[in-house]
């Protein structure tokens, strides 16, 4: 038995073109292969999303645990790139078990927890998936390829659009009380070296998509905004705004500052892209700002010559005055799941998390019916462009994908569902 997944490649014209001629793209894949590109408006611009479905063999889901846990237990859970890890760094000992486990549901994450002493008030930890370097600058086990190329200087995402698309669902906890939220947690560092953590000239940034009411134990008043952020949620492109606070209960020496969404309203679950070097970038602006020169008294003025560790993305749960009132005294049940997840280059796709997808009927059904066409190969092939160019190539020979990305398009956004 197999299951079919989709790609959704998101294209949008660099020059601005109000309309591009529909193209035919074959993919040469492992197994059978059906491609659609249809228009999709967006930013004003032209667009076109092109979505390849594919048949993957079914498997058992591979599953770790911890049980009893304490901060030091720990397990490593390999994905189709990267891996998944329980990081209870706020949690001294509790009863009970954390287990993650990834098939083709996606990762989901099971957390059943009683007697629970924790470091208060902290979270009790951050259920994650981490591609790249970890914040001690050490490599996470993976396939042994690194499509990126950490930890990597922000400069280069100048040119690089770094993109990244969850699907996730996040149950609601019981008890109903425990906070909790999902977030990507990027760290950027002056100096890394293999086994090192952290200092107080460091940074860590963390891009909010879904929470509970704030512990304003940690996060007590916004700092900076950004505002007119496109992102991609459910298929749709939103204009959003993002609040961000530091943090009062940085884990490290280095600070700790978080963007949280504001508007469109955040959900517990939902399909969600976002540029992350907009973020980063945001964040150097509040960095050279005379708010920040005030507030972190006359500190760091400038993200030149910083590198970006890596991408974690995970759920942290707990803390605040909820663990100084309650933790101790319940029995903690609480699921989410991580269904697909993405990062994404002008040059490349890390496809993290994949997971069962809907029939091909549903996954079609944006906009009119697109058509479509089903082909078979062993081996993986490059892609060519078969069919009607725009009228400025004015004749020329067919280009392949790549020529044509960088001559004419970007790459907006990429998911697997």
């Amino acid at each position: 038995m197999s299951h079919r997944y989709v790609a959704s490649y998101w294209l949008g014209d660099r020059n601005g073109l109000r309309d591009v001629s529909p193209f035919l793209i074959v993919f040469v894949l492992l197994s059978s292969v059906s491609v659609s590109v249809h228009p999709v408006r967006s930013f004003g611009t032209a667009n076109h999303q092109l979505q390849v479905w594919f048949d993957s063999p079914q498997t058992n889901p591979t599953c770790e645990s911890v049980v009893n846990p304490t901060s030091t237990s720990s397990y490593i859970l390999p994905l189709a790139k990267g891996v998944a890890q329980p990081n209870l760094w706020g949690l001294n000992s509790a009863t009970g078990s954390v287990e993650q486990c990834y098939g083709t549901n996606g990762l989901q994450t099971a957390i059943q927890l009683s007697a629970i002493n924790s470091k208060v008030p902290y979270p009790l930890g951050y259920t994650e998936v981490i591609y790249g370097n970890n914040l001690d600058d050490q490599a996470v086990p993976s396939d042994g390829t690194d499509q990126i190329g950490f930890p990597s200087l922000l400069s280069a995402f100048d040119t690089v659009d770094l993109w990244a698309t969850a699907k996730y669902a996040i149950s609601t906890p019981a008890p109903t009380g425990m906070p909790y939220r999902l977030f990507y947690d990027l760290w950027l560092e002056q100096n890394p070296s293999s086994g090192k953590p952290p200092t107080s000239a460091d940074f860590e940034v963390g891009i909010t998509l879904a929470y509970t009411p704030l512990n304003f134990l940690e996060f007590p008043i916004p700092v900076w905004t950004l505002s007119n952020e496109p992102i991609i949620v459910n298929g749709q492109t939103e204009t959003s705004k993002w609040n961000m606070y530091r943090s009062l209960m940085s884990g490290t020496p280095a600070p700790f500052y978080d963007f949280f969404l504001a508007s469109p309203s955040q959900q517990p679950s939902g399909t969600i892209s976002i540029r992350l070097q907009d973020f980063i970038d945001c964040f150097g602006r509040y960095l050279s700002s005379p708010e920040s020169y005030l507030l972190n008294l006359f500190g760091q003025h400038s993200l030149s010559g910083y590198r970006l560790m890596g991408v974690e993305l995970g759920t942290e749960f707990g803390g605040g005055v909820w663990e100084l009132t309650e933790s101790s005294n319940v029995k903690l049940n609480w699921e989410w799941t991580l269904a697909s997840y993405s990062l994404s280059t002008t040059s490349s796709i890390i496809n993290l998390v994949t997971s069962q997808a809907q029939s091909m009927q549903t996954s079609t059904s944006v906009g009119s019916a697109p058509p479509s066409f089903a082909i078979s190969s062993p081996r993986i092939a490059h892609l060519r462009l078969l069919s009607l160019l725009p009228q400025a190539y004015n004749g020329k020979r067919p280009f392949t994908l790549g020529e044509y990305l960088v001559n004419r398009l970007q790459v907006t956004r990429i998911s697997f569902d």
